[in-house]
């Protein structure tokens, strides 16, 4: 079923929209070698919540899944290819390729 948003959503989500980039931005230049993905994960939990909003991923689970998803932040590191759980003994190493995957709740409303 398709919601159609209210103009004052769309607002909402747009603010959470721009939170999400800059949060997203400033874990990114935060990543680099020597940096554990738990250190990464730690700083989009804090930066979110400074902004105002709620981590969507932290302790998401959907029917199929047998445990919550335990972290703020997803980072998948080389054969990894999406969900990747940022634990403390992940380190950053050169030439690691990482994706980052982060979403937010924002005044009720989700952005990712």
């Amino acid at each position: 079923m398709i919601s159609l948003k209210t103009p004052q959503e769309i607002k909402i989500l747009q603010q959470g929209g721009k939170i999400l980039s800059e949060v997203l931005h400033r874990v990114a230049r935060a990543t680099k070698p020597g940096v554990s993905a738990e250190d990464l994960d730690k700083l989009a939990y804090k930066l979110i919540k400074e902004k105002g909003g709620e981590p969507s991923f932290l302790n998401y689970q959907p029917d199929f899944a047998s445990a919550p998803f335990p972290n703020s932040l997803c980072v998948s590191v080389n054969d990894v290819v999406v969900h990747g759980v940022p634990y403390a003994n992940l380190i950053i190493r050169s030439g690691d390729i990482v994706s980052l995957d982060l979403g937010l709740k924002y005044k009720g409303l989700y952005t990712d």
